[in-house]
Order: structure tokens, then C-alpha cells, then sequence
């Protein structure tokens, strides 16, 4: 799963809302549901929250896809379930 927060990383300079970005959510909520279980859009919010508020969660992203990274992933996937 931390192959995804490098491409995530690359994306931080686009709008949250940008179309490659939503791909990357969905990408993303596929992958939890193929390997782990049925995530659900209330599911994936959850896990957005996480990434950003819990500082071992933050700093595994972060190191993956950059400074910044969980924080982005969480507004991303906001902006994916509006």
C-alpha cells in the first residue's frame, strides 16, 4: 500500500479536486477494499482523518510521498467524496 503515497507525494502542488488526484482516491479505495476489506466512502474518511491527525500514520506517509503527504491525501479524499 505505500507504493501509493509516492504517486500521492507528486501530486501535492494539484488542487485536491483535480481529475488525476480523484483517480489516485479511488485507486487508493480500491486497493484497501481488494487487499483488506469493503472500504466504504464512510470507511475512507475515516482512514483520510486518520492519516493526518495520527502521528505514526502522518509520519509513515510523509516519509513515503513527501512532507505534506497525509494532510494532502486527507483533503483528497474530502474532495472525492463531496
Amino acid at each position: 500500500m505505500l507504493e501509493i503515497f509516492p504517486e500521492f507525494g507528486a501530486m501535492r502542488t494539484f488542487q485536491a479536486q483535480d481529475e488525476k488526484v480523484r483517480t489516485q482516491v479511488c485507486r487508493l479505495q480500491e486497493f484497501i477494499t481488494d487487499h483488506f476489506y469493503d472500504c466504504t466512502d464512510d470507511i475512507l474518511k475515516s482512514l483520510g482523518e486518520m492519516y493526518a491527525a495520527d502521528g505514526r500514520f502522518k509520519e509513515t506517509i510523509d516519509r513515503a510521498g513527501g512532507e505534506g503527504t497525509a494532510e494532502f491525501v486527507r483533503k483528497s479524499i474530502e474532495a472525492y467524496l463531496l
